[in-house]
């Protein structure tokens, strides 16, 4: 792991892109998971030493687990910028909306 931080952006299921190291990348599946405290649509693939998952929207990698002889390395997105954080599954603007109606 290391490379394909950032892949093409609304990748669906079959699609592929090119990696200049492993060729090409199939993504394997879509689907719901949370990351940075929302919700997000992600993408899936599998390389022979990693499982990557991307934020389907920008193509920014979110989670990637690698498994190579000498060593194991998990990455997983905790905070970010790029998008809010939701309470109770909502974007945090309809509370304020909620908020600025009473």
């Amino acid at each position: 792991m290391g490379d394909d931080f950032i892949v093409p952006a609304d990748l669906n299921s079959g699609n592929m892109f090119y990696d200049e190291n492993l060729g090409n990348i199939t993504i394997s599946k879509v689907e719901e998971q949370t990351y940075a405290g929302a919700v997000r649509t992600v993408t899936h693939a599998v390389t022979s030493e990693t499982s990557y998952y991307w934020d389907k929207a920008t193509g920014v990698l979110v989670e990637g687990n690698s498994q190579f002889p000498e060593y194991t390395m998990k990455t997983i997105v905790d905070k970010t910028s790029i998008w809010q954080p939701q309470l109770f599954g909502l974007h945090p603007a309809v509370f304020t909306l909620w908020w600025l109606e009473q």
